[in-house]
């Protein structure tokens, strides 16, 4: 949420996906924002602006994967 005196422009947010072997991201699934990347294994949105009380939703998918999966555990 945007809690300051005006509008925000060219806000930048990114974030790195853990690398564990039980889950990988969906090719594909990042979304909101005015543009997004896939670098590696780090997600970016940019939004162009972003007014005073709003906010804005970034989503991405995970799913998990037949191998890797510690014992005992039985969702991800």
């Amino acid at each position: 949420v945007n809690v300051g005196g005006s509008a925000a422009s060219s806000v930048s947010v990114s974030t790195a996906l853990p690398a564990l072997p039980y889950y990988a991201y969906v090719p594909g699934s990042i979304a909101g924002g005015s543009s997004r990347s896939v670098v590696g294994n780090t997600l970016g949105w940019t939004l162009s602006s972003l007014a005073v009380g709003s906010s804005a939703t970034l989503t991405f998918q995970m799913a998990s994967t037949s191998t890797g999966i510690p014992d005992g555990l039985t969702s991800v």
